[in-house]
């Protein structure tokens, strides 16, 4: 719990929750998890909570912190419609051995990387695949990380 505390506060931001606020919050955490594939294997029971936690990134502290900062994005963004782009997060890849992982959540040694950076590289890939375009702020912790390669 302590996990989506933080990722609503990076939400929200300096926002005070109020009943809208609160009801965006059930909307975009309801449209997130309609569409995280691994999500509603394991709901549907075709995963098992065992190969969730070793093989996808998705449950990962990290990741729920990248999704709070997507959030902002849409929370700050009205005019975009919050259903029909978070559907396409579908397309992410969350195993944890794809690429797009790789020393941005993930060290050479297969453990996570939890910091602010991590959730915000974690957010562009997401904000990547999604199709949203990234801001200034995003481009130069991509700028910052591909210079670190």
């Amino acid at each position: 719990l302590n996990t989506f505390y933080k990722a609503n506060k990076k939400i929200l931001k300096r926002a005070e929750c109020d009943d809208s606020t609160e009801e965006f919050l059930k909307r975009y955490w309801s449209a997130i998890a309609t569409h995280i594939v691994p999500w509603n294997e394991l709901s549907n029971k075709v995963l098992s909570k065992v190969d969730l936690r070793e093989q996808y990134i998705v449950t990962q502290a990290i990741i729920i912190q990248a999704l709070g900062v997507l959030g902002n994005y849409y929370f700050t963004h009205s005019e975009v419609d919050l259903e029909q782009s978070v559907s396409k997060i579908a397309n992410v890849d969350w195993l944890r051995s794809a690429d797009c992982w790789k020393d941005r959540v993930i060290r050479a040694n297969g453990k996570i990387i939890n910091s602010t950076d991590a959730a915000r590289l974690a957010c562009n890939v997401i904000k990547m695949v999604i199709g949203i375009p990234l801001d200034n702020e995003d481009q130069s912790y991509e700028d910052k990380f591909i210079k670190g390669k």
